[in-house]
């Protein structure tokens, strides 16, 4: 690496560092990150017994990292997100030696830079969940694949082999895809008898050491079947909308509405790079002569996209097509690798500085976006419920009781400090009805969520007895949700939209 390179991938470490602990925080745990928290604060039986239950449906090893870490730290917002923004921080590098192993250090360099300032790895980054280990060994098990195509002999073969291991209990589509990907690979390309040996191999070793965790695996995979049917779930153009938002999602952020002339800016110019991606990289031999960059991307790439789109839309019929980038984030450093090499294509000219302007705007809107909370596609992201339970602690009185959909956070940040007045946070609805009937409190404090794929858990046997027996005296809601925003979900979802992600009522005796 020479001295100019290593100054250019300190600055984007910089830039990156940055722009992941700026208000790191700040946000309240969403309903993701506070589940985690409680899975791993306790000990490992516990631990693997929730898993076990359906608490979460991911495989332990991100969980085991964050029981270790949990143990000898405060808990705070800021303390249980640090170790996946270090991770997130690795990341960078790792694009770069992927970018210059595949093709060359110029575009390394550009493809650690895009990731580094893509407004959907800086918000996934930044989440206590599997996001950024999962990117991780997916970066370090294509490496290691590089390396085995290249010196396949046992080394190489037990380093891809332990980073296998790892992946496989770090996340269940990753795994899958790219050893599918990988293998097509050796045997489209560079099927000999040595490479089908040591790719092989490892990948059976894996296979066996995974066996204690199939069980539960098996568990898991009927829990997420048997989730409710997500909007647009079990069809073809289901499907087609998951593909779109997947590659808006990587391309301009969640964090900037489609309709928005900078992000239909920033989507075209990025569409145009990676036009411009593939061509210079048609026919093409890496820096090092022995790998073809351009199948070797297409089929890391296409393979878990396309894969997963299909589970998604046929199988797993829970998960959201808004929700379906983040599934599949480790294929992010490989999507921002075809732009860096689109980008690497451009002629050092003035038309350079206008594409660079035109590619970086929008990715600067969405993250001004981000950081203060504005156009989010998920509004969960930004209820800030910590405040929310401040707020509430402080106005509750004696006699009252608050009721609160389980998934708010409420009951997480309730629980931190004393309780001015019960809370009922984690019964199913007909037990806070019974409560309400057979103990008369003088006030009922109720928190429910906007919903669209739960929209089932919604508490309407509650709500209309209240209305029946109380007196609604107040009514405030957080996360307003965009009056285009709303317009176009009724538009795509045949239904209405909700006002606000957060609504908080108080009933009252007449």
């Amino acid at each position: 690496m020479t001295k100019r390179t290593l100054l250019a991938l300190i600055a984007i470490l910089l830039l990156s560092t940055a722009l992941l602990f700026y208000d790191l925080g700040g946000p309240s745990l969403s309903v993701d990150e506070f589940t985690n928290v409680l899975i791993e604060r306790g000990s490992l039986p516990h631990l693997l017994e929730a898993l076990r239950l359906g608490a979460d449906l991911h495989p332990p090893l991100t969980h085991l990292v964050m029981n270790g870490w949990l143990s000898i730290v405060k808990e705070t917002e800021w303390t249980v997100r640090l170790p996946w923004v270090v991770v997130g921080l690795l990341n960078i590098l790792l694009v770069y030696r992927l970018g210059q192993q595949l093709i060359n250090r110029h575009v390394g360099l550009l493809a650690a830079l895009l990731v580094a300032t893509a407004p959907t790895f800086i918000l996934y980054m930044r989440f206590e969940k599997y996001y950024s280990l999962t990117i991780l060994l997916s970066l370090a098990l294509i490496l290691a694949g590089l390396r085995l195509w290249r010196r396949p002999n046992w080394r190489s073969a037990s380093v891809y082999g332990v980073v296998l291991v790892m992946l496989l209990y770090t996340d269940y589509f990753a795994p899958l895809f790219l050893v599918l990907g990988q293998d097509v690979l050796v045997l489209l390309y560079g099927r000999t008898k040595k490479r089908i040996l040591f790719f092989g191999l490892p990948q059976v070793i894996a296979a066996v050491l995974y066996l204690p965790w199939f069980s539960l695996m098996l568990v898991q995979v009927r829990a997420v079947q048997g989730l409710s049917e997500a909007d647009l779930g079990a069809s073809w153009s289901g499907l087609l909308i998951k593909l779109g938002y997947w590659g808006y999602s990587l391309s301009v952020g969640e964090t900037l509405f489609p309709w928005r002339i900078t992000a239909i800016i920033g989507l075209l110019v990025t569409l145009l790079l990676g036009a411009v991606g593939v061509r210079a990289l048609w026919g093409k031999v890496s820096a090092a002569g022995d790998v073809r960059p351009l199948p070797t991307m297409v089929w890391l790439l296409v393979t878990p996209v396309l894969g997963a789109a299909l589970l998604a839309s046929f199988s797993f019929l829970g998960v959201p097509f808004i929700a379906f980038p983040n599934h599949i984030l480790f294929t992010l450093p490989l999507f921002l690798l075809f732009i860096a090499a689109g980008l690497a294509a451009v002629p050092r000219t003035g038309w350079l500085i206008v594409v660079m302007a035109a590619f970086f705007l929008p990715r600067g809107v969405a993250l001004y976006n981000y950081y203060t909370g504005q156009e989010f596609h998920n509004p969960i992201y930004t209820v800030p419920i910590r405040e929310i339970t401040q707020n509430l602690r402080a106005r509750v009185q004696s006699g009252d009781v608050i009721i609160s959909d389980p998934d708010t956070g409420f009951q997480y940040y309730y629980d931190q400090d004393v309780h001015p007045a019960p809370a009922l946070a984690s019964m199913p609805q007909s037990t806070a009805l019974l409560y309400v009937q057979t103990q008369h409190p003088t006030r009922v404090w109720l928190l429910t969520l906007g919903r669209d794929r739960t929209r089932e858990a919604a508490p309407d046997q509650l709500v209309e007895w209240l209305n029946a027996n109380y007196r609604l005296v107040m009514t405030q809601g957080y996360a307003p949700q965009a009056e285009t925003y709303r317009k176009v979900k009724e538009q795509l979802l045949h239904r209405p939209s909700y006002e606000f992600k957060l609504l908080i009522q108080l009933f009252e005796q007449p």
